[in-house]
């Protein structure tokens, strides 16, 4: 594990985390805000480790606008901006909410930046992963809103932005039995909401990944909630490569990506990315929104566990 390079990934992620708050304003394109962030990470030398997610009001997860999106931001939104950022793989990933133009909000914000500092207290070598997740969800329920049960962090890994260990946002077995050791890195991303805490599958972002690749943020298996869409049309039985599908495995491999960002390379991207998905090369991820419509906020750092405690990387 080298804790420069998360530090590295960490700190540029804090910077277009926070530039990009600064253009979260009413009637302003989400186009522009994403790709005024991710400009800002290539310009900084490192690389996005996933689509800037911009997921708005009832819109938990994995909304990422399209090359021709024409959505825009209305007095009264509640904004999670979700941002990811590698540096020869080591990754940084925090989320922040942004009210546009009210603070009718400012309390279920509130509730995820508590929840998240809590939680990041209580991590260090030797710490049970389930405690932290007892307190995020004591702390969300004080202030009267809901965790979303079925969306967790996670570990992170090289160039893996799922490792393998989930922090659910409520109390879970599973976390009980794992004990945090120096070296591991995990994102931290609590979700709170004023509806029933589950989320559901609704339409399409502009996120994919390659067969195999990694989730964002990681869907909690609880009840069988919502999961990413895993192609079901069915194969092809010989299907014909795309030369998409070999530029995404040089630039993205296991992380994923967005579908603006392949018109660059090929011709008729969404096309041939679409093909891809069909023959299931490739998965696309619904977007994830509260299904009773509630509201929901979320806030996100990445803490690297030490010898003698932790470090927060994007804060």
């Amino acid at each position: 594990m080298d804790i420069d390079q998360y530090r590295l990934a960490g700190h540029i992620a804090k910077r277009a985390r926070d530039y990009g708050s600064t253009l979260i304003k009413e009637d302003a394109l989400l186009l522009d805000v994403a790709n005024a962030i991710e400009d800002l990470i290539l310009d900084a030398g490192a690389k996005p480790a996933f689509p800037v997610n911009i997921s708005i009001n009832d819109v938990a997860a994995h909304y990422s606008p399209f090359h021709n999106d024409s959505l825009r931001f209305r007095r009264g939104d509640v904004v999670k901006l979700d941002v990811g950022v590698h540096v020869d793989g080591y990754i940084g990933d925090t989320a922040t909410t942004v009210e546009v133009g009210t603070r009718n909000w400012q309390e279920l914000i509130v509730s995820t930046q508590e929840a998240l500092s809590i939680a990041i207290e209580l991590v260090g070598p030797g710490c049970r992963l389930g405690l932290l997740c007892d307190a995020i969800d004591r702390s969300i329920r004080a202030r009267g809103y809901t965790p979303v049960r079925n969306l967790t962090g996670h570990s992170l890994g090289r160039y893996t932005l799922h490792a393998g260990l989930s922090v659910p946002n409520v109390p879970d077995r599973g976390a009980d039995r794992v004990v945090l050791e120096a070296g591991d890195a995990i994102a931290i991303e609590p979700f709170a909401t004023d509806g029933t805490g589950r989320v559901r599958d609704r339409g399409w972002g502009d996120i994919f990944a390659l067969r195999g690749g990694a989730l964002l943020p990681r869907l909690f298996s609880e009840g069988g909630g919502a999961k990413p869409f895993k192609g079901d049309i069915p194969k092809r039985e010989h299907p014909k490569d795309s030369g998409l599908l070999s530029i995404i495995q040089q630039k993205y491999g296991s992380l994923p990506f967005a579908g603006k960002w392949c018109i660059g390379y090929v011709p008729d991207a969404p096309r041939e990315l679409r093909e891809l998905v069909r023959t299931n090369k490739v998965r696309a991820y619904r977007v994830l929104v509260e299904e009773s419509g509630g509201m929901v906020a979320q806030t996100e750092h990445t803490v690297v566990v030490t010898d003698d405690g932790k470090e927060i990387v994007t804060q």
